[in-house]
């Protein structure tokens, strides 16, 4: 739709500030994985919530990963968007939010490392908390080709 204007609208939503909403898009042709961790979670545990541990059942932690997008097609985007109620969240707690680059793997290869063009896929971290939305744009850390990537450092925070 090149040939037209774009058109702005708004949207009411009335349950909007009792919601909390961690979403990452990417436009790389690549497969990202957003895995959150919940306030008092473990990686591989409850309260751990990703692509593989979607939670949909909400019977491993209080929120679900309720869009698991994957290689984005050209000029569109890859998300992942992870929500649950206001509600559910204990005051004063934290999320731990870390990204997996599930296409370079554990030993990375041409064209996912080094100096390549898809070795730093670019992001947006977008978080909606109690009505207040803010958003990061990040890139992924680089690797080198070859190099295996240790397991604990294969999950990348971004915040």
């Amino acid at each position: 739709m090149s040939e037209t204007s774009p058109v702005r609208c708004t949207v009411t939503v009335p349950e909007f500030n009792k919601v909390f909403r961690a979403v990452l898009r990417w436009h790389d042709p690549v497969q990202l994985d957003l895995n959150v961790l919940e306030p008092g979670g473990r990686l591989g545990e409850a309260g751990n919530v990703s692509g593989g541990r979607p939670n949909t059942a909400r019977n491993q932690g209080i929120g679900q990963m309720d869009i698991i997008g994957g290689v984005p097609q050209e000029d569109s985007t890859g998300e992942m968007s992870y929500v649950t109620d206001m509600s559910a969240v204990p005051p004063d707690t934290v999320f731990g939010f870390r990204v997996d680059f599930v296409t370079r793997g554990s030993q990375p290869e041409a064209p996912y490392c080094d100096d390549n063009p898809l070795a730093t896929p670019r992001i947006d971290f977008i978080k909606i908390e109690a009505g207040k939305v803010t958003t990061e744009r990040l890139s992924l850390n680089r690797a080198r080709c070859r190099e295996k990537i240790p397991d604990n450092r294969r999950l990348m925070p971004i915040r």
